[in-house]
């Protein structure tokens, strides 16, 4: 079996593969050994990587849990695997391109911010690189941030050989006593599940591994994180929410957009990012009839007034709120949220606990096909507009109005 697959992998991508981290057949030996000492379906379990689940792994490396924790949560899953190194993302995501991975984002982080999608995470992984970051305070708040309530967070890391020296001095040597970190993530906010001073310890070929691990999550009673610009932002209370660095954003496969109007008075905006085409069928293929969609990629769609209105037949209040959408071949469902700052999918049954309301509207066709993602106002008159939703040869109208 192992020769079978060697020949079905071209040399380069088998080497790819095995600079990733994969399990690829050449290296399935080391690889079961690895993940018997590191104790992977252990670091699952605490982590609550299951079918489905959204998780990250901070500072990722070479992918080795990456891997492993994409194969744990399946297709409808998601892992964000995040380093601070451009060489690193890089090489990380050709490996995952050449082997067709669909359910991993590689994301160039910060060293005080991972740049994770806030509010979405099921939980967080950071495995020998927490001793690494300077930053760690900015970086456990960002985490929390990035997780659901109850969303956990998963350490693993070295003990030091002197647990009485500084913390400088432990970190120079690239380890850390679990005691100071247990203190930074309950300053940090977070609730400690699990203390585990002797996870790993393994003896091989006279190396000795020894690593502890610690579980915290971020509490229930949290309210959901609601992080969006206010006054001082460069569009003012109107800023879009987009988390990334402007240079981020300009790399992405389908960018960030807005549109607004003016209604009876005050201003209405929409905030989404805009996927493209690119030779797909996209309603009913790459968008499932029936299902929920974020009514664009990225971040979750968002919608902000200053001034009380109806979406629909919905009553909003000023303030920000995300928009989701149900498409089918006759009619879509659209969905006012009251969670403005998430990523825009899974779209669950926790997501769905703050929907403000929804309502049907008719699907049109268009004249001509619209490769991108469009999201536009049309006025009609002055306390009403259309917010128009189009792509690919399909149109709906989403009535906006004014006044009480």
């Amino acid at each position: 079996m192992i020769c079978s697959m060697k020949a079905m992998l071209a040399p380069s991508l088998a080497a790819a593969l095995l600079a990733a981290g994969a399990p690829t057949a050449a290296s399935q030996d080391d690889d079961a050994h690895r993940d018997a000492f590191q104790r992977v379906t252990d670091v699952a379990t605490a982590l609550g990587a299951v079918p489905g689940a959204y998780v990250a792994d901070v500072g990722a490396g070479n992918g080795y849990f990456t891997h492993r924790l994409r194969a744990a949560v399946g297709a409808e899953g998601r892992v964000y695997a995040v380093d601070i190194s451009r060489s690193t993302v890089a090489r990380l995501r050709n490996v995952l391109d050449r082997v067709g991975t669909r359910n991993v984002d590689v994301i160039l982080g910060e060293p005080d911010d991972p740049r994770l999608p806030f509010g979405s995470l099921d939980g967080a992984l950071i495995v020998n690189a927490y001793h690494e970051m300077a930053e760690y305070s900015s970086m456990l708040g960002a985490i929390r941030e990035a997780l659901r309530p109850g969303g956990r967070l998963v350490i693993l890391d070295n003990p030091p050989n002197d647990s009485a020296a500084s913390r400088d001095s432990q970190t120079e040597g690239h380890q850390i006593h679990i005691g100071l970190v247990a203190a930074e993530l309950r300053n940090a906010g977070f609730e400690l599940l699990r203390e585990d001073p002797g996870f790993i310890q393994d003896t091989t070929d006279g190396h000795r591994h020894r690593m502890w691990l610690l579980a915290a999550r971020r509490p229930l009673h949290d309210p959901p994180t609601q992080r969006l610009p206010g006054a001082a932002g460069p569009d003012g209370l109107f800023g879009c929410p987009f988390p990334a660095s402007p240079a981020a954003l300009a790399q992405r496969l389908s960018p960030p957009d807005s549109a607004e109007t003016r209604i009876g008075g005050g201003r209405v905006k929409v905030c989404y990012s805009r996927p493209s085409m690119r030779d797909r069928i996209v309603m009913g293929g790459v968008i499932p009839f029936g299902t929920p969609w974020g009514t664009g990629a990225n971040e979750a769609t968002v919608l902000r007034t200053d001034r009380s209105l109806s979406v629909g037949d919905v009553r909003l209040e000023p303030g920000w709120y995300s928009l989701y959408t149900v498409p089918d071949s006759v009619t879509w469902t659209v969905v006012l949220n009251g969670l403005a700052a998430r990523n825009g999918s899974p779209i669950d049954d926790w997501v769905r606990s703050h929907d403000v309301g929804r309502f049907a509207v008719p699907v049109e066709e268009t004249d001509q096909p619209i490769e991108q993602l469009t999201l536009r106002f049309e006025p009609e008159g002055a306390a009403a507009a259309a917010l128009i939703i189009e792509w690919e040869r399909t149109r709906v109208r989403v009535p906006v109005t004014g006044g009480r």
